[in-house]
C-alpha cells in the first residue's frame, strides 16, 4: 500500500494574495474570492509564531492547523482588516470579542477521508484480538493518562500498545498535575512507562501523519483510545475551538474500530451533527465536560465499564456505529454535508467582502 504525506489532503500552506494564479489544494470554494484582496493565510502549528499577516489588505482568509487563539488575537492587533477565520467547526464564542474577526465554521476532514479512499484499499479485514490499542507517539499530559489509565482497569495484555520515548516538559507539564485522583494515575505512569518504548509489528506505519488503517491496531482491536494531537478544551475563562481532529481519529473510522476520545470535549455530539453514530452502549457523557481534567476523570470511568467486557462484547456491540460511520464517509454523505457547511460559511463571507 502506498504511503503519502497526508498534510498534502487538507494543509493549505499558503501565504499569498488569492488570485486566478492560486492552489487550492481541495478548497475550491474559494475560489469565489479570487479578485476581492483577500489575502490566503494558511500556516502550520510551528509557523505561526514566525509570521504576521501583512497589513495592508481589507481582508484574511486565515487557516490554521489548530486553535492558535492567542495567534489570531494578536494578528487581529496587528492589521485594520477582516479577519476570516475558518479553522474549526465551533468555535465557542471565542472570539465573539474581536471587532475585526469573524469566526466562521470550517471543516476539512472530508479532504482526509477523500485521499484515505484514494490511496488505501476500502475493504478491512476483522480479527478481534484485543480490546483496545492506544499509540502514542508524542507524550503528552493526556496521553500519559489514558497509558495509565489503560493498565490501571483494561491491562496492558489485553490491549496493543505503541508508545515512543519522545517527551518534551511543555508537553508534560513538567510532570506537574494539580489533581489529586489524576496524580494517581502520573504516579503509575512513572512507575511503568517512564523511558519505556513499545513498539507494535510494523510500528513504522503509526508514525506521524500516516494514514493507513490496515494496521493490527485497527484490525485486531474492537476500539481504539485517539489520543488526538490537541486535547485542550477549557483554559481559564476561554474553550478552545475544535474539535481538533487528525489521521489519528480519520483511521478509526476507515478501519471500522470504534473510536474512544481522548482529545478535546464535543467530539461525539459534534460529529453526531454532521451524521455519525456512536450508540456505543457504553456512556460517552464525559466528552461534554469543557474541562480538562474533570473530562479526563470521565473518561478513566468509561475505561472502568470498558473493563467488565471481552473484547468481543465491545467489538458487537459497537459495529453497527462503526459500519454506519464507514458507509457515511464511502457514500460521499459526510463529503456533501462537510461542503455544505464551509459553503454556508463563505457565503457569509461574500456577503461582506460584495
Amino acid at each position: 500500500m502506498s504511503w503519502r504525506n497526508p498534510r498534502k489532503y487538507y494543509l493549505l500552506r499558503k501565504w499569498e494574495p488569492i488570485s486566478d494564479k492560486t492552489s487550492f489544494n481541495g478548497w475550491n470554494f474559494l475560489r469565489e474570492l479570487i479578485g476581492h484582496r483577500v489575502f490566503l493565510a494558511s500556516v502550520d502549528w510551528h509557523n505561526c509564531d514566525r509570521k504576521n499577516l501583512p497589513d495592508e489588505y481589507p481582508y484574511y482568509f486565515v487557516k490554521t492547523e489548530g486553535a492558535n487563539v492567542d495567534w489570531i488575537v494578536r494578528q487581529a492587533q496587528r492589521v485594520q482588516g477582516t479577519i476570516f477565520w475558518m479553522c474549526q467547526y465551533r468555535h465557542y464564542g471565542v472570539f465573539d470579542q474581536i471587532p475585526n474577526v469573524v469566526a466562521l465554521p470550517g471543516i476539512e476532514w472530508h479532504y482526509e477521508f477523500e485521499g484515505c479512499k484514494k490511496d488505501f484499499a476500502s475493504h478491512v479485514s476483522k480479527d478481534i484480538r484485543h480490546k483496545l490499542s492506544i499509540l502514542t507517539h508524542r507524550q503528552a499530559e493526556n496521553k500519559i493518562l489514558a497509558m495509565a489509565a489503560v493498565a490501571e482497569h483494561v491491562g496492558i495484555e489485553n490491549c496493543l500498545i505503541s508508545l515512543h520515548n519522545n517527551i518534551q516538559q511543555k508537553n508534560v507539564h513538567n510532570f506537574n498535575i494539580t489533581n489529586k485522583q489524576l496524580e494517581y494515575y502520573l504516579d503509575v505512569y512513572l512507575k511503568k512507562f517512564y523511558n519505556r518504548t513499545y513498539e507494535i509489528n510494523n510500528d513504522s506505519d503509526l508514525r506521524f501523519d500516516s494514514y493507513n488503517f490496515h494496521h493490527p491496531a485497527y484490525t485486531q482491536c474492537a476500539a481504539n483510545i485517539n489520543n488526538e494531537s490537541f486535547a485542550y478544551s477549557q483554559q481559564g475563562n476561554c474553550i478552545n475551538p475544535g474539535p481538533v481532529l487528525t489521521e489519528k481519529t480519520i483511521k478509526c473510522v476507515m478501519g471500522e474500530t470504534a473510536i474512544l476520545n481522548n482529545g478535546q470535549f464535543d467530539v461525539y455530539d459534534s460529529l453526531t451533527e454532521l451524521g455519525f453514530q456512536f450508540n456505543y452502549g457504553i456512556d460517552l457523557s464525559y466528552d461534554r465536560e469543557a474541562k480538562d481534567y474533570d473530562r479526563m476523570l470521565g473518561f478513566i470511568q468509561m475505561l472502568k465499564h470498558i473493563s467488565e467486557l471481552s473484547a468481543v462484547q465491545l467489538f458487537e456491540q459497537t459495529r453497527e456505529s462503526c459500519l454506519h460511520n464507514k458507509e457515511h464517509v464511502m457514500s460521499g454523505k459526510f463529503y456533501k454535508t462537510a461542503e455544505a457547511v464551509n459553503h454556508r460559511s463563505l457565503e457569509q463571507i461574500l456577503k461582506i467582502i460584495q
